[in-house]
């Protein structure tokens, strides 16, 4: 199984080339989502890479509207002659590189391509011309198992980096970043309001705005599996780490023990979909229940193990000294005590705490941030 790898400016070819690297992908800002090389530095890469005996393989997977298709064809033409291979996601960039050039062609299969059927159909379309499929990483072990052996085209399937949870084409990011409002390329993380969830890394750039899952996509562990469904080609997307811990995680996925892979990469990790798919009984939480702020008298604003927790009275409500509390927190855990106490942020006793005043209470344990307050004789 050969190891294909997403390259970026800031990657060392030559090292990549030296570890066993077989192929680099190569996106420009215009053609692909998350690309980070201009044209003429994608072409240089292109050139150093094929020096080095690496195979090229220009990614174009941006999602065209019919406005901008002409421009953005054209562009692409100019590029395919310095690349072994290109890889569309959109049909309509697929059937123009189908018709428009004789490059090799890879077709990304992420969305709408979860059989059999649906693959075989592409695989005859496109007839020599297709030299691989790059699987979803949405289709379980089974699928995977089914769909492989049953494919003349080689495949390939991402085993470690990122899982995109959303894309737009609008500018999402900009309009709160102030100053940065004109850069083409922003990174932040976000934070979920409705849940304890956050570490969402987020990116706008000229393809819109992207959120991508706190946890990175990890079959570091199944290789042996992927192996013995003859799997062609693995992916890794270094997106995340330095090139110094990306160069570890090629030692160890090529190594003997690709296992250790998912000790060297920096973030936390899951299997998704590769393993008995269960997402289906998150839905009943879509709405948090217990972020129903209906009967809640107060919100908790900060907390830290051990001193007291900060708290906002909400519309209507009030909190008095000696009064019994139940917190709920956004996982729906719940705790309840008295109020022996309540403080302004001066330090000084309150007897009673009214709308929208900011008090502290006395610690409580397990208190998360945006948990609910409720006063117990009313639940």
């Amino acid at each position: 199984m050969k190891l294909t790898y997403f390259l970026r400016p800031k990657d060392n070819l030559k090292l990549l080339a030296k570890k066993g690297v077989s192929e680099v992908i190569i996106g420009t800002l215009d053609h692909s989502r998350l690309g980070e090389f201009n044209s003429q530095q994608a072409i240089e890469a292109a050139k150093l890479a094929k020096s080095l005996g690496l195979k090229t393989v220009l990614l174009c997977d941006a999602l065209v509207g019919q406005r901008e298709f002409d421009s953005f064809a054209k562009s692409l033409s100019e590029m395919t002659p310095f690349f072994d291979a290109a890889r569309a996601l959109d049909p309509g960039v697929m059937q123009f590189l189908f018709d428009h050039t004789d490059i090799a062609l890879h077709f990304v299969a992420d969305t709408g391509n979860h059989n059999l059927v649906g693959l075989k159909a592409w695989e005859d379309y496109f007839a020599d011309r297709l030299e691989r499929i790059v699987l979803s990483i949405e289709l379980s072990k089974e699928s995977l198992n089914h769909i492989i052996p049953k494919l003349k085209t080689p495949c390939e399937l991402l085993v470690l980096g990122r899982i995109l949870l959303f894309h737009s084409p609008r500018a999402l990011l900009s309009p709160l970043s102030g100053e940065a409002s004109d850069q083409s390329w922003i990174d932040a993380v976000g934070a979920s309001e409705e849940s304890p969830h956050k570490g969402f890394p987020l990116v706008e750039n000229k393809q819109g705005s992207f959120m991508f899952l706190a946890k990175d996509f990890c079959l570091a562990e199944q290789l042996k599996d992927l192996r013995d469904m003859k799997l062609d080609f693995m992916r890794l997307d270094p997106t995340g780490c330095e090139p110094e811990v990306a160069l570890k995680v090629v030692d160890d996925l090529l190594s003997d023990q690709p296992e250790k892979a998912k000790d060297s990469w920096p973030n936390l990790v899951i299997r998704g979909f590769y393993g008995v798919n269960k997402s289906d009984v998150l839905f009943k939480k879509l709405k948090n229940p217990s972020r129903d702020k209906t009967h809640a008298i107060a919100e908790v604003l900060d907390t830290r193990k051990g001193d007291p927790v900060t708290v906002r009275v909400l519309d209507g409500a009030k909190l008095h000294s000696g009064m019994k509390i139940e917190m709920v927190s956004p996982d729906g855990k719940k705790k309840q005590i008295e109020l022996k106490w309540i403080r302004d942020l001066n330090g000084n006793n309150l007897e009673q705490a009214n709308e929208n005043m900011i008090v502290s209470l006395p610690p409580i344990g397990s208190a998360t941030c945006k948990a609910l307050i409720f006063d117990v004789n009313n639940l």
